[in-house]
């Protein structure tokens, strides 16, 4: 399959597990995984890769993720890389949140749609990259603690320098 499209890129709000993506700072991916696509099983979790029906991991493209990252960072913006889990019910336990990182230790993002965008990229041929905008840390929910708007701010300016990224 062919595409006219030369990148697909995810960008939105999620959360970020703490010491990695701090709550305002931005996520640029080096991988989308599905982390809690798969099946309970006596031991623990498995995922769909240890049960042989396909992969639960998309990388990012490497270079164009490596040139946001560094120019938000010369712009000044907080960003930091790592793998963006994608999930169907956002965390809200520590519990939850240290099994996430024992599946995917590199975590730094959590959101619910950059996994199914990546594949969905992939299935065309499409390169692919995520960027989160840090809104709350991954863990107990704690509404009042939430910055949903600076979130979204600072992902209003990281986009124009995606733009930039992308032309030059």
């Amino acid at each position: 399959m062919t595409s006219a499209y030369t990148l697909v890129v995810s960008a939105g709000i999620g959360g970020g597990f703490p010491g990695v993506a701090d709550v305002g700072s931005l996520v640029v991916a080096d991988a989308m995984v599905a982390a809690d696509l798969g099946s309970q099983a006596p031991d623990g979790f498995l995922s769909v890769d240890e049960l042989g029906f396909g992969s639960s991991r998309v990388a990012a493209d490497a270079a164009l993720a490596v040139r946001l990252r560094d120019a938000l960072k010369r712009a000044g913006h907080a960003v930091s890389g790592g793998t963006a889990v994608t999930v169907s019910t956002a965390t809200g336990t520590a519990e939850t949140a240290a099994e996430l990182l024992r599946r995917v230790p590199d975590a730094a993002a959590e959101g619910m749609e950059g996994f199914g965008v990546a594949t969905a990229a992939q299935q065309f041929g499409v390169p692919a990259l995520e960027l989160r905008s840090i809104s709350n840390a991954v863990g107990p929910r704690d509404r009042d603690a939430w910055r949903i708007k600076d979130a979204l701010d600072a992902l209003q300016a990281a986009s124009s320098i995606l733009r930039e990224v992308l032309t030059s």
